[in-house]
């Protein structure tokens, strides 16, 4: 079970139509592009926000009120220069929200104010999304904290060990050969010379 599930986890990344099949298995019809939103201008509209020196303090700020306590990971990353959103900073957050999904929220804000201009959270993703969020933790065993990783280690374990032990179940049936007869032993079949009586004194 623990193997399948590795397995079925990992095609996900090299196999488009198995990630397409597991999305129709729960109901959704279409693969979600994450992140999809209209460009953020270049400059913010007027009267909106108005431009700040440190628009990354203002969008770590903003991330880490989201969920002041139950927050585990942040990533907040700026824009490459040929990007679509080449106008906005990508915010990642990981929490634990006590489902056992992984939960994450994608938000995105303006490199000239900080501002929030898009989200994705968790709770308006459907349950397609929430497993597509939740692979890589199943996959490596993180999902459900110590018990699913020494789940997954002994799995992973197993799998290493099949090559092992399949070569010497087949190296045991294989057929042993027999020694030339030239180098068996002639001992045994020379009769051995009859004892000589030892001559008693008179």
């Amino acid at each position: 079970m623990v193997i399948a599930l590795l397995a079925a986890t990992g095609l996900v990344w090299s196999v488009d139509w198995w990630e397409s099949g597991v999305y129709r298995l729960f109901g959704q019809t279409t693969r979600p592009t994450y992140g999809a939103h209209p460009a953020a201008p270049a400059q913010p509209a007027l009267g909106t926000a108005t431009p700040t020196s440190d628009p990354t303090d203002r969008a770590l700020h903003h991330l880490l009120y989201q969920h002041p306590t139950t927050w585990t990971s942040l990533d907040l990353s700026w824009p490459a220069p040929d990007s679509k959103n080449s106008h906005e900073l990508e915010g990642y957050l990981d929490y634990a929200g006590g489902s056992a999904w992984h939960e994450s929220d994608t938000c995105f804000h303006h490199t000239a104010t900080g501002a929030l201009t898009y989200a994705e959270r968790f709770g308006q993703k459907s349950t397609g999304e929430k497993w597509r969020n939740s692979n890589y933790p199943i996959h490596v065993g993180t999902i459900g904290g110590w018990p699913t990783r020494v789940l997954v280690l002994l799995g992973t374990l197993v799998c290493a060990s099949l090559p092992v032990t399949g070569f010497l179940i087949w190296w045991g049936r294989c057929p042993k050969s027999k020694a030339p007869r030239g180098l068996a032993p002639r001992l045994a079949a020379r009769p051995r010379p009859a004892a000589r009586a030892e001559r008693q004194p008179a």
